[in-house]
């Protein structure tokens, strides 16, 4: 699931903001492994900055999920 804002957030700020559009995106993400009866390992996070510039970055869980918060610790993870 990709998202782009019609504004720019920013990470202090709109901290609250960012961190509830973060944990829906997990949770549709979840929701659509759901419904298509798959399952992941690896996580992966990309983050588009006001200079364009681009940061990926993933981690491969140990096991397959489709649940939501693992998938939302495991992205969490990826920001730090």
């Amino acid at each position: 699931r990709e998202t782009t804002f019609e504004d720019d957030l920013h990470p202090v700020r709109d901290k609250a903001r960012l961190g509830e559009i973060f944990t829906a995106l997990c949770e549709r993400v979840a929701g659509d492994l759901k419904r298509k009866g798959y399952a992941g390992r690896t996580i992966g996070l990309k983050i588009r900055y006001d200079n364009f510039q681009t940061v990926t970055r993933d981690l491969t869980l140990d096991s397959p999920t489709r649940d939501a918060k693992a998938i939302r610790r495991a992205a969490g993870e990826c920001l730090k």
